[in-house]
């Protein structure tokens, strides 16, 4: 499994005791242009940072949104300036339940 560092941080997080962890799902790791094509890799990066806090009884906190909108919504319609930003955030949080909702409950 490869989180890019993170599974030896979760064992250490659970070695100190913590029973939750809070981190944002990068919209652009997810859906590179904000909208269209699902990036495989960056969901699979995210399943296993759940997984692995899961495996180690750490609950995921999750943020969809912290100033992170890809750039590309951005140069388009000034991003959340823009009452286009809605659909497109809406496909990302569909996304964004499908893949861990299971496994996310905050």
């Amino acid at each position: 499994m490869h989180i890019g560092g993170k599974q030896e941080d979760v064992k250490l997080m659970h070695d100190m005791g913590l029973d939750a962890y809070r981190f944002s799902i990068f919209w652009s790791r997810v859906i590179p242009n904000g909208r269209g094509p699902v990036n495989p890799e960056g969901v699979q990066y995210y399943n296993n940072l759940i997984n692995e806090l899961k495996k180690y009884g750490i609950e995921p906190h999750v943020t969809l949104l912290h100033f992170d909108l890809p750039q590309s919504l951005e140069d388009e319609y000034s991003g959340l300036l823009s009452p286009k930003i809605v659909e497109d955030f809406t496909a990302y949080a569909d996304v964004c339940f499908r893949e861990f909702g299971d496994r996310v409950k905050y």
